[in-house]
């Protein structure tokens, strides 16, 4: 499974793994288009949007090239949980 994300603090549009999604479950359908996810990138994670979910690669670039518009929805104003790094973080802040 694969999806199409817009990063949201630079723009930039990228295909990548379901399974660089922090908590997405993979189902096609299964994805809110207005919410904001976590996404790996390189060994980090960033907000994203989802804006398209595939089973390959492949399909997403297909659509891509037909040169079918990606629609671009209006964002919920929630952020998401902080990435798994962040959080251990936090608490080893607060620990002291």
């Amino acid at each position: 499974m694969f999806a199409y994300v817009k990063y949201i603090d630079d723009g930039c549009k990228e295909i990548v793994p379901s399974s660089d999604i922090k908590d997405f479950d993979g189902n096609v359908g299964h994805y809110d288009i207005k919410k904001i996810y976590w996404v790996r990138w390189q060994e980090e994670f960033f907000k994203a949007q989802i804006l398209l979910l595939k089973e390959s690669r492949e399909e997403i670039e297909e659509e891509l090239s037909a040169g079918k518009r990606v629609r671009v929805r209006l964002l919920k104003e929630t952020s998401p949980a902080p990435p798994p790094l962040e959080k251990n973080d936090a608490k080893a802040m607060h620990v002291s």
